[in-house]
């Protein structure tokens, strides 16, 4: 469970919230008792933000790539706008 820090707590004890976000894990911060933000280590930042493999790769991977899925189009040559 994450430990929980009023804005109040956060800010006077700013040291003591970061190592733990780097030893503990992430770190929640409330405001008016209800959570505002969350502090991570910024190592867990980066595998967050960071995606395992492209949005390419990804549809290459699916399951589904081998579906053959007919699109039909209209062929009209759209409106016209001389008007």
């Amino acid at each position: 469970m994450m430990k929980r820090w009023s804005l109040q707590d956060a800010k006077s004890r700013l040291s003591d919230l970061m190592r733990r976000a780097h030893e503990e894990g992430p770190q929640v911060i409330t405001c008016h008792g209800r959570d505002a933000a969350v502090l991570v280590s910024a190592q867990s930042f980066r595998k967050l933000a960071k995606p395992a493999r492209s949005l390419v790769e990804f549809v290459r991977e699916s399951p589904l790539s081998e579906l053959n899925l007919e699109q039909r189009r209209r062929r009209d040559a759209g409106r016209d706008l001389s008007r």
